[in-house]
């Protein structure tokens, strides 16, 4: 009984302990990013190494100070988090890690519970570290007598006989923590140009970066960037699509127009079939594959931000904001229509899901017409795949395209929409045509020569 409730006191102090004393924000702990170094106990000179333990959580690996030298030593790669913060894998792979009440183990998996914040202090002339767990809110602690590490002893709750600063010796042949490769080769020089010269390269002029965050982050699978790496950034998609993007309904609707459409949801690093150019659903902006752009001579991106109507209706006020107030908040360059009609115009029309969601936006499909010699439209279907789900997704109406020739988008500016053209005009922003139909796309240009117009994936 007594054992028990030295237990229930032991893991109450856990969730309410901080850790006191030097400051994480330092040159010398951002210093650490990156590089290789063995943790050395400032008492006894011992190094500590990774061993294996008759217990169950990650093999029964765990680390303690029992290694002599620095040749028996796990030398670790520091792997920033963020300031100040750093995972810190082994040369086996394994990373100092933690587990729930206050285990001290050797994982194989990142995540905040191998999360650590690094604090640094001069001792004796003699720099020092302290390692405290981000996800238990506990510092590392050497006891000399056991060698062991710990993060709470209940026997010991004046930690008699025990360290908490560090060494850390640099050290060589680190494994490199995973990462995706940009294979690229040559001289970096001429890329950093000359602010006295013209600018040479090429643009992309239509990105979606941030359309990871889409529809609050539930559609999209994979993000540019992820303080724990890539195997989190660009992770199995499963978890958002459903076994075999079973539950990627949008994605497989616009991408692949079939609902039932299949396909293997691995990521990195085999990527069996996403990233590709039909997916809408994955990322393919991972900031590695930015960086191979770069290198390969890319020198200008513009990326946009993109939300839903619909959703964007459940927020009042965020829906649409005067000109000038969005001119005040930085944006200078804004897609006056996109998708769907509304109330400046029509858009570049697209058959299925799209055509679905203008009619749950607007109440009507597309009204569409045969387009002229000189304008590529798109091809509409009256096939919307939606298996007799019309009545319950509120959806009216009928269509009745034709199938054998390119539709264009009847709709062109309205009033209201030449009278927004020509005040953004007026405060020299930025009108994105990509997405306008082939009528609103030439009354933008007849209203005046615009400042600066993106004229990318110009269809009707």
């Amino acid at each position: 009984m007594a054992r028990f409730i030295l237990t229930l006191f032991g893991v109450a102090t856990l969730f309410f302990s901080t850790s006191h004393g030097a400051n994480a924000d330092t040159e010398e702990v951002y210093g650490l990013a990156q590089g290789c170094f063995a943790v050395q106990s400032a008492h006894n000179d011992r190094f500590m190494r990774r061993y294996q333990t008759n217990g169950t959580i990650n093999g029964g690996w765990s680390f303690d100070f029992s290694a002599v030298s620095p040749e028996d030593a796990a030398l670790f790669y520091m792997k920033p988090s963020e300031l100040g913060t750093f995972m810190m894998r082994d040369q086996g792979g394994r990373f100092l890690d933690t587990r729930l009440p206050a285990d001290i183990t050797a994982g194989n998996v990142p995540g905040q519970h191998a999360n650590w914040r690094i604090d640094e202090r001069m001792q004796s002339g003699e720099q020092q570290f302290r390692f405290t767990s981000l996800s238990l809110n506990r510092t590392l602690r050497h006891n000399w007598n056991s060698r062991g590490i710990y993060l709470l002893d209940l026997l010991n709750p004046g930690n008699k006989d025990s360290e908490a600063w560090f060494r850390l010796v640099p050290a060589q042949n680190c494994e490199d923590f995973p990462e995706a490769e940009v294979n690229i080769a040559g001289d970096l020089e001429p890329l950093k140009g000359n602010a006295n010269e013209p600018v040479r390269g090429s643009i992309d002029a239509h990105t979606h970066i941030t359309s990871y965050e889409f529809m609050g982050g539930t559609m999209m699978a994979g993000s540019p960037f992820h303080p724990f790496g890539v195997t989190k950034a660009l992770a199995d998609s499963s978890d958002v699509h459903g076994p075999d993007g079973s539950l990627d309904v949008i994605g497989n609707l616009m991408g692949f127009n079939d609902i039932n459409f299949r396909y293997n949801t691995a990521g990195w690093p085999d990527f069996p079939f996403w990233p590709n150019h039909q997916s809408l659903s994955h990322t393919g902006y991972y900031y590695r594959w930015i960086e191979r752009a770069f290198l390969g001579g890319q020198k200008m991106m513009v990326t946009h931000l993109v939300e839903n109507e619909v959703l964007c209706n459940l927020l009042p006020g965020l829906c649409w904001r005067p000109a000038a107030e969005i001119l005040d908040l930085g944006v200078r360059a804004v897609y006056p229509i996109h998708r769907f009609d509304n109330q400046f115009g029509g858009p570049r029309i697209e058959s299925g899901l799209i055509n679905v969601g203008n009619n749950l936006s607007t109440g009507r499909y597309f009204s569409t017409s045969a387009c002229d010699d000189e304008t590529q439209g798109q091809m509409m279907y009256n096939d919307l795949g939606l298996f007799g789900l019309e009545a319950l997704l509120g959806i009216t109406g009928s269509t009745n395209y034709d199938e054998t020739t390119d539709q264009c988008n009847n709709r062109g500016l309205t009033d209201l929409g030449i009278y927004l053209v020509n005040r953004m005009m007026d405060m020299g922003m930025i009108i994105e045509v990509d997405h306008m139909s082939q009528h609103s796309h030439e009354a933008v240009l007849d209203i005046k020569e615009p400042v600066l117009m993106f004229l990318a994936m110009m269809t009707a």
